[in-house]
């Protein structure tokens, strides 16, 4: 649908759960919890790295009315210009929209650094993974807006509202739309060490 479908990947999640900092509120009675939270984010990435996608998924925790804004990725999507996505609007409205943009979407494996969470938002940030899409560092961080998911489905949360902003022109660079200037890292700065003078009486 866009020019772009690997754009869309960078909007969530998670992956090695004993080693990511983690920290939250509510605890059950319609809240998010830890596990909530956190099998939300890995199911998220599933649809949206390339790699996982599956539509039962998305239809299970994706609200039909879905709305997904994020300018940087709308950046990425115009390759650095201003159409076809009005940066300051919606990246993607509905669940429709968001299964035919990731259906098609190119491996982009990324990670989630730290997950946080209330009752019903989920704030995260993520890096993207050492591979063809990480020549320069992209980090980003991400909102999910939730709501309990209706009776009887898998999944006891469903996505409503997705925020997400990365660093889009390092992604542009990774995805060869543009060449930096200055493709060698400068030299380390030298490391000083601190002297004190202890005076005595």
């Amino acid at each position: 649908m866009y020019a772009l479908n690997a754009a869309v990947a960078l909007l969530a999640c998670a992956s090695s759960a004993m080693a990511m900092p983690k920290f939250g509120f509510g605890a059950g009675n319609g809240c998010l919890t830890k596990d909530t939270a956190e099998s939300l984010v890995n199911n998220f990435i599933k649809l949206t790295n390339g790699d996982g996608f599956n539509e039962d998924l998305a239809r299970s925790i994706i609200r039909k009315d879905l709305v997904d804004t994020s300018g940087s990725v709308g950046s990425v999507i115009n390759s650095g210009g201003v159409a076809p996505v009005p940066l300051l609007g919606p990246t993607l409205v509905g669940r429709a929209d968001f299964i035919e943009a990731n259906a098609a979407q190119a491996s982009t494996p990324y990670e989630a650094l730290n997950i946080y969470w209330t009752c019903d938002v989920i704030t995260f940030r993520f890096k993207i993974a050492e591979g063809p899409f990480a020549v320069q560092p992209v980090l980003g961080i991400s909102i999910l807006e939730t709501v309990p998911a209706p009776k009887g489905n898998k999944h006891p949360f469903q996505i409503k509202t997705v925020y997400g902003e990365l660093n889009s022109f390092a992604f542009l660079v990774d995805l060869g739309v543009y060449e930096p200037l200055n493709i060698t890292a400068p030299p380390a700065p030298e490391r000083r060490s601190a002297n004190f003078r202890r005076d005595t009486m």
